[in-house]
């Protein structure tokens, strides 16, 4: 087993990575499956009949951890359009799931299911399986329900947890000095989008911040594409023959960059016609190369707070793969943004990890028009995550013992300093 224990996690401020399996042919699975799966095939292995059982040899440092699995269903949309799959970790159960569609899938295992224990059983439960046989021209006759192509277990950091902050609907912006003790501008530097659309970074532009460097303030980019960009850093990220120029919309239109490495789209706000197209390509490479770097960097400093909204709203099986991917970078705090709800007000801010953050708003702009955006709503979310940011910080400086504090009213940030044009 390829597995690596964290002898020193106790003075380790983020999460680090003590497992991994690969489950194909060319991995490392061989000494943990048990009952419920298939053979080992080419970067992958097949959980079979109703339930799959992993035995992981190892004991773990006490603590809570987040259980990552990269999964694809098998579905036959409309007769099977799905698999249920229920996670158990020694008996206990720690999620559950409907999949729909491959992706990379995270869990919370609370320290009591692990503690003291020198073998941990992991039990998957999907009772949804199906046999490609019964859709023909395929002939496979097992029964089939999600393949697992790696799990990763990482430990969860220590910090500030089980606060709250309930929202009151939203702040104007003229309050918002009085609420943070910083201009708006200054306060929202703090900050930095991972993109679905432009919402979050015209949020930054209507309090005037505009962070140029900024990498995916003004992009589209699925998850899936953000989980393995985290991956590997990055790499060969908008490279020259890489990068293109596309139109877009009808009359005047938009040159959109296209980055074909990592299928990522971008704003230029520059327009057909207006511009040398092959100048304003060769910036973009380098820009865009440019700002990866620096957030590479950023990640590294974990100094900012990363938004992350998506218009229909992820679950907490899809947010926790990225909190840990953040998190291995080092103390990086992640704003999840979901709809407000009976139980949450507009401008509700709770702690779900230390330096996961999930905030609640009334609604989202559509994705046709972002500028129709709750500025109000989000400022509030902002502040009060900033507040438990700083709280998690200190019950981190304090020591593991100490995860309740009272949250204070945040002192000034430096003056952001004006980053150089890229030639």
């Amino acid at each position: 087993m390829n597995a690596e224990t964290n002898k020193s996690a106790d003075s380790q401020p983020t999460s680090k990575t003590t497992l991994t399996i690969n489950f194909g042919v060319e991995g490392n699975c061989e000494e943990s499956v048990a009952a419920g799966w298939s053979s080992p095939e080419r970067g992958f292995r097949w959980m079979t009949e109703v339930e799959s059982e992993l035995r992981l040899d190892q004991r773990f440092v006490d603590g809570d951890y987040i259980l990552e699995l990269d999964l694809s269903p098998f579905v036959r949309p409309p007769k099977l359009p799905s698999q249920r799959l229920t996670v158990s970790v020694n008996g206990i159960a720690i999620g559950e799931s409907t999949l729909a569609q491959s992706g990379r899938f995270g869990y919370r295992i609370p320290a009591a299911a692990l503690a003291g224990r020198h073998t941990t059983s992991v039990v998957l439960t999907h009772p949804d399986g199906g046999r490609p046989s019964d859709f023909p021209p395929e002939q496979d006759g097992r029964l089939l329900s999600v393949a697992a192509g790696r799990l990763r277990m990482s430990r969860v950091r220590h910090g500030a947890s089980h606060q709250q902050i309930n929202g009151t609907g939203g702040i104007p912006r003229s309050e918002l000095v009085r609420v943070v003790n910083m201009t708006p501008e200054r306060f929202m530097y703090n900050f930095e989008s991972l993109g679905e659309n432009c919402e979050f970074g015209l949020v930054q532009r209507f309090c005037g911040a505009e962070p140029f460097l900024s990498l995916l303030r003004f992009a589209s980019m699925g998850l899936p594409t953000l989980l393995r960009a985290l991956d590997v850093g990055f790499q060969d990220f908008s490279e020259d023959a890489n990068i293109e120029l596309h139109p877009e919309g009808e009359g005047r239109r938009e040159l959109g960059v296209f980055e074909k490495r990592y299928g990522v789209q971008f704003h230029t706000f520059r327009y057909q016609g207006e511009v040398d197209e092959e100048q304003l390509r060769a910036s973009e490479a380098k820009r865009l190369a440019y700002c990866a770097r620096l957030l590479v960097r950023d990640l590294k400093r974990g100094n900012k707070i990363f938004v992350v909204k998506r218009n229909v709203a992820l679950r907490e099986e899809e947010i926790l793969p990225l909190y840990a991917a953040l998190s291995a970078y080092g103390r990086n705090d992640l704003l999840w943004m979901v709809p407000s709800d009976a139980e949450h007000a507009s401008g509700s801010v709770e702690v779900v990890l230390p330096g996961l953050f999930k905030g609640y708003i009334a609604r989202f702009a559509p994705i046709e028009d972002a500028y129709d955006l709750t500025l109000d709503a989000w400022l509030e979310v902002c502040a009060n995550a900033y507040k438990l940011s700083l709280a998690d910080r200190m019950a981190a400086r304090m020591g593991p013992e100490s995860t309740t504090w009272q949250v204070q009213t945040p002192t000034p940030t430096p003056e952001p300093v004006n980053s150089p044009g890229i030639g």
